[in-house]
């Protein structure tokens, strides 16, 4: 936990100094000293080459870890005109040879002259990835913080390593030779990692620091971008992995040499290059736009801070091609990308899609019909045109079902289709969605987000006529579904992301007629739960000053918070009924001071599902409070009468229990992972959906007992 082997002391512990952390250590240190010297004894064999090859095994393996195992078997049908993405990101070899093409759930790599697939790497978590500075690499990162490189000849992984970053990552960016990972982690320190080791080689607290230098109108926009804009710093490797730079809209910057792991220092016209968003275009220059002056935004040579020219950026994220000669902007006017000219000093091209790059004189970008193209700058007609096969699905952006299972909609980061389970037939190729709910009319209501130029908009949509009516959402609306009703957040404060002195109503979905209302003050909760539950979940934090208000209005919340005397570290969990906002009731969830977070909850019946950030499903009843289980697992999903739950607990591995008798009652196994699964309305049937697009409907009712026994 990288408490240094500090454990604090009576001092520290007085004052409130000794982090959680550190007091965990302190009585495990107790603890081992009572241990026979046996086993305290550190062991040779961690170190031996035959535990160096089982762990290189398990870190290389990519399989789903078991045969598939199935009864009870209703339906089984791959999807026809199955959801195929996007292309996310575009990057070309330096040595011009090979181009990959990354969607949501993969890497495809393709060689350039000719247009050929050549294989595909499967990663549903990747960030963009890229190639090492010799070609010979594809390197790259999930958002777990694991580094994996892969032999372009060989078709095959090389090296995979977890990166230890405790405290997770809001930005994080890869040297070219996969080496270093930069972190800009949630407590906004800066840190640089070996990945290699896992060591920290550098590290600058608070980079992103809301204390220094900013008061009045200028440290509240400050907060506001923080708020507002997830990426608060840029963090770029050189091309030729030598040099780390990095800035934040604070004005802090460092710039390390990782030829010897020290922090270097550099004259004042990298200093202005670097003071917002800033890229390097080859191993030894670095472009950047000076905010006072952006028409005149200079080109610098790295590290020597020679001014070399002076050109107009604007204001988007810069980020140099595979040719350094061009720099793409996104987004510029009208497009989500640009590829600007060093030499002309202006726009040579846009994209209707983010995903480009340039490698001498050509460029790649994903044509309307979902083709690969490869185009000569700004030449509207392609050189060669290429059919990508169909990759797995990464993962969903959401999903439901008709409570018969015969209708299901899914959505993709970037595309979205209705399918009829029953004749396997896909009957709606739309947009991504981001929330869908299916009515007891027999329609699905749909929440769009903007795209392009088509603003956000819920979409009534008949799978049966396959017509269509939209109902535009103002841009100001901060909505959620919630089923057959939706919330409507009003900032009375304008900023979003800030649980403080915000109006929440509840409104009918089919009618848009409000159903009931709510007014916070003071700092209000999180709102959470499932589409289809008809109950929404208000978390709270314990320190919440809200919370004391909401605790004054309702004698059985206050009685079961008294009763609980949770500590500053829990949380409170107010069940409500969406249609007309009456309380439930209320469950404290102990979290062992910060031992472990809840990610998520949804309630259903007289049942509270909480997932934390440690692997588990905690099982508690809202009318008691009490936590009535604790399973390892993930992705719950809750049977609408309350009797069933089903949840994942490994790659495409489901396990059901009976919410009565909280046994275990059916065990699947599938063949690949599994992207989503429902129950039916009377929950005796689930629909599971693998990353294949093979959709099967199961009988739980009718799981053989020794098929469920003999899984325990």
């Amino acid at each position: 936990m990288q408490t240094k082997g500090k454990t604090g002391n009576w001092f520290t512990d007085l004052f409130g100094a000794t982090h959680a952390d550190s007091k965990r250590l302190r009585e495990a240190l107790k603890d081992i000293a009572t241990l026979p010297a046996s086993c305290i004894e550190a062991k040779e064999t961690v170190r031996s080459e035959e535990f160096q090859k089982w762990q290189a095994a398990v870190l290389h393996y990519r399989g789903i870890g078991h045969a598939e195992h199935l009864s009870s078997i209703v339906t089984r049908k791959q999807l026809n005109s199955p959801l195929r993405g996007d292309v996310e990101h575009f990057r070309f070899s330096p040595e011009g040879k090979y181009l990959l093409a990354q969607d949501e759930g993969g890497i495809y790599v393709l060689s350039r002259d000719p247009l050929k697939f050549i294989f595909r790497i499967d990663a549903a978590d990747a960030q963009p990835a890229q190639f090492s500075p010799d070609s010979r690499q594809i390197v790259f990162f999930s958002s777990s913080l694991r580094v994996e490189s892969w032999d372009v000849e060989r078709q095959e992984q090389i090296s995979v390593t977890d990166v230890p970053a405790l405290r997770g990552c809001r930005q994080t960016d890869l040297s070219p030779d996969a080496k270093y990972l930069a972190c800009l982690d949630n407590a906004l320190d800066l840190t640089l990692y070996d990945v290699a080791s896992g060591e920290v080689i550098f590290k600058k607290e608070k980079f992103f620091d809301f204390d220094t230098g900013f008061s009045g109108y200028a440290g509240f926009f400050k907060f506001l971008y923080f708020i507002t804009h997830k990426e608060v710093a840029t963090l770029r490797f050189s091309p030729d992995g030598r040099y780390f730079a990095a800035s934040s809209r604070t004005r802090e910057e460092v710039v390390i040499d990782l030829s010897t792991q020290k922090k270097i220092s550099v004259p004042g016209a990298i200093h202005t290059a670097m003071e917002s968003a800033f890229t390097f275009v080859g191993p030894d220059r670095i472009v950047g736009t000076d905010p006072n002056s952006p028409q005149k935004s200079p080109l610098v040579e790295f590290p020597s801070g020679k001014v070399l020219d002076r050109m107009p950026l604007g204001g988007g994220d810069l980020v140099a091609a595979t040719n350094p000669k061009y720099i793409l902007i996104r987004p510029i006017v009208e497009r989500p990308v640009g590829a600007f000219d060093l030499d002309q000093k202006k726009i040579v091209y846009s994209n209707r899609m983010s995903a480009t790059d340039v490698w001498g004189e050509v460029c790649a970008s994903e044509r309307l019909d979902g083709e690969i193209g490869i185009y000569k700058i700004a030449d509207s007609k392609p050189n060669a045109v290429l059919q990508l096969p169909l990759g797995k699905l990464g993962v969903l952006r959401t999903f439901t079902a008709s409570p018969d299972l015969k209708w299901l909609a899914i959505s993709s980061r970037t595309r979205g289709g209705v399918w009829n389970l029953d004749s396997n037939t896909r009957v709606s190729h739309i947009r991504a969605f981001q929330n869908a709910y299916y009515a007891s009319t027999g329609n699905f209501f749909m929440d769009f987000p903007e795209f392009e130029k088509n603003s956000r908009e819920m979409v009534v949509l008949s799978p049966v006529t396959q017509q269509s009516k939209e109902r535009p959402v103002d841009k100001d609306d901060d909505l959620t579904f919630f089923g057959d009703t939706y919330l409507r957040t009003k900032h009375n404060d304008k900023i979003r992301g800030v649980r403080r002195n915000f109006e929440l109503e509840a409104l009918d979905m089919a009618t848009g007629k409000q159903l009931w209302s709510r007014n916070f003050p003071k700092q209000g909760p999180w709102i959470s739960g499932s589409v289809s539950s008809g109950k929404m979940i208000f978390v709270w934090n314990a320190k919440a000053d809200g919370l004391r208000t909401e605790l004054a209005q309702d004698s059985k919340l206050q009685e079961r918070w008294n009763k609980e005397n949770p500590a500053d570290a829990d949380a409170f969990m107010e069940v409500l009924n969406v249609r007309d906002g009456t309380v439930a009731g209320g469950v404290v969830v102990h979290t062992g001071k910060y031992s472990f977070e809840p990610e998520s909850q949804v309630a259903m019946g007289d049942w509270l599902v909480v997932t934390d950030n440690r692997n588990r499903v905690l099982l508690y009843s809202i009318s008691s409070g009490e936590q009535k289980a604790k399973w390892f697992g993930y992705r719950p999903q809750i049977s609408h009468d309350g009797d069933r739950l089903c949840l994942s607990n490994g790659r495409g591995h489901l396990v059901v229990y009976d919410l009565h008798s909280l046994k275990q009652i059916a065990d699947f196994s599938f063949a690949s992972r599994i992207s989503a699964n429902l129950f039916s309305a009377d929950g005796k049937r689930l629909l599971v959906l693998t990353n294949d697009q093979m959709s099967y409907i199961l009988d739980v009712a009718a799981v053989p007992a020794t098929t469920a026994s003999s899984k325990n």
